[in-house]
């Protein structure tokens, strides 16, 4: 079985979770698809909705290309692939 290695934030602690075969293969599309030619994911800027703060830019997994930028998508806004 997959595990899934995911960086320290609150408790400052590495996880590994298990992850599914399937999973792990939906997981690796995305990133796939994030990364396009380059080597790494784009970092975009979030809004925190709960803490109302924006958020450094990061390495997210759910973001999208509005133009010519790359942007979180929302809690309110659902993916579509």
């Amino acid at each position: 079985m997959p595990l899934l290695q995911v960086a320290p934030f609150k408790t400052d602690s590495e996880r590994l979770l298990l992850v599914s075969p399937e999973l792990a293969d939906v997981l690796s599309t995305i990133i796939r698809r994030l990364r396009g030619s380059s080597r790494a994911i784009p970092l975009v800027t979030s809004y925190d909705v709960h803490e109302r703060v924006w958020n450094p830019p990061m390495p997210l997994l759910f973001q999208r290309d509005i133009g010519t930028e790359h942007r979180a998508f929302t809690p309110t806004r659902s993916a579509s692939f």
